[in-house]
């Protein structure tokens, strides 16, 4: 008998870190009762067929998986052929509409001060001029600023 995902995890409203760095958060299958079984058929539809491939795996909101494989399951990349590329980026959304998510994502912590001082460091002073934030492995705050409205100037014909 196939389970579904707990409807309580859609109406939470977050998503969840079900595989960080390729340890399975058995913690988070349990709290929203899913079973490997049901986890590799997820990963299947992916188009991976065994845990070891996964580097990181998320609990999208709509229940759907997210997975990004370790480097040495991707298929041949830029840096195969002898391309300079740079590596992979995992990153976790922190501001969205202008608001500090403190739980973006559950089972991976973040450091609200350090997401505060990186965006003054962008001069940003106030969390509402942006529009969403992520926060990258690397220790990069990627910023889209939210767009001002322009005063309009309206030119009327005067004849």
């Amino acid at each position: 008998m196939t389970r579904f995902v707990k409807f309580g995890y859609v109406a939470e409203g977050r998503v969840a870190l079900l595989i960080d760095n390729g340890e399975v958060n058995q913690s988070l299958l349990k709290k929203y009762d899913i079973e490997y079984k049901q986890l590799l058929s997820m990963l299947r539809k992916q188009s991976v067929f065994s845990l070891q491939e996964v580097k990181h795996a998320v609990l999208e909101i709509d229940g759907s998986l997210s997975v990004l494989r370790k480097p040495e399951y991707e298929p041949p990349s830029a840096q195969d052929l002898g391309l300079e590329t740079p590596s992979d980026n995992f990153a976790i959304t922190v501001i969205d509409k202008g608001e500090l998510l403190k739980m973006s994502m559950k089972g991976k912590e973040m450091d609200t001060d350090k997401v505060r001082i990186e965006m003054q460091k962008q001069g940003y002073d106030n969390i509402k001029d942006i529009a969403y934030a992520e926060y990258g492995e690397d220790g990069t705050l990627y910023i889209i600023p939210r767009k001002r409205k322009k005063n309009r100037t309206i030119i009327r014909n005067m004849t």
